[in-house]
């Protein structure tokens, strides 16, 4: 093999290792921004319901979903209702990311607020959603 034809195929192979090395690190990054995101379905706490219900004494699971959380009052007298998206609806990407929403129910089961609770999105995306004044509408 000629001087000039080995160079030419060893500049071939370093541009796949170096193709094949950038896409394994692009593809382990991905791997830990998915294991952030997943960690971000954390637990509601009481200090958010309270923001939604004022009155908010107790989150306990709803019975025949766990993922449901009942709102109640001191005397027991349910509120409504808290669940978020994550991590059920973290297979559903935005524009770049699972985002993560809280949404809370009034006792009708009627939908009465919806904020975001993280995002995988870009700040300025998520920025431009939240300064919408209709998108939640």
């Amino acid at each position: 093999m000629s001087t000039p034809r080995l160079k030419c195929n060893l500049r071939h192979l370093f541009r796949f290792v170096a193709l094949a090395l950038i896409v394994w690190l692009v593809n382990r990054s991905h791997q830990q921004f998915l294991k952030e995101m997943a960690a971000q379905g954390r637990t509601i706490e009481l200090s958010e319901a309270q923001q939604i219900f004022p009155s908010t004494a107790r989150l306990k699971p709803k019975e025949d979903d766990s993922s449901v959380l009942q709102v109640e009052d001191e005397e027991g007298e349910l509120l409504g209702l808290l669940t978020q998206t994550s991590p059920q609806g973290d297979d559903s990407i935005g524009f770049s990311g699972p985002t993560n929403l809280l949404v809370a129910l009034d006792e009708g089961g009627l939908v009465s607020s919806v904020s975001i609770r993280s995002s995988g999105d870009t700040v300025d995306h998520v920025d431009a959603i939240v300064e919408d004044p209709g998108f939640f509408q």
